[in-house]
């Protein structure tokens, strides 16, 4: 009896029955979403980064001729 029912728990463990293949498949399926979440927020979060840095560099720009404007005496 304890050889049949040690037997019946190894064919549990080696052959995997269809409901642990769902479980894979939604595991994946669960990584890939959130990787894909991931990457889009980085992007987002990247793309206002370099938004507010290029609207520094023109402001600083703009004020940088509006200086020689203003001190070389040059009508806009």
């Amino acid at each position: 009896m304890n050889r049949a029912r040690a037997t019946r728990s190894w064919s549990l463990v080696v052959e995997p029955d269809a409901s642990s293949g769902r479980v894979c498949a939604l595991l994946s399926a669960v990584v890939l979403f959130g990787t894909l979440l991931t990457i889009s927020s980085c992007a987002s979060r990247d793309h206002a980064i370099a938004n507010l840095e290029g609207n520094s560099i023109r402001a600083e720009k703009i004020a940088e001729v509006e200086r020689f404007r203003s001190e070389q005496l040059i009508d806009p």
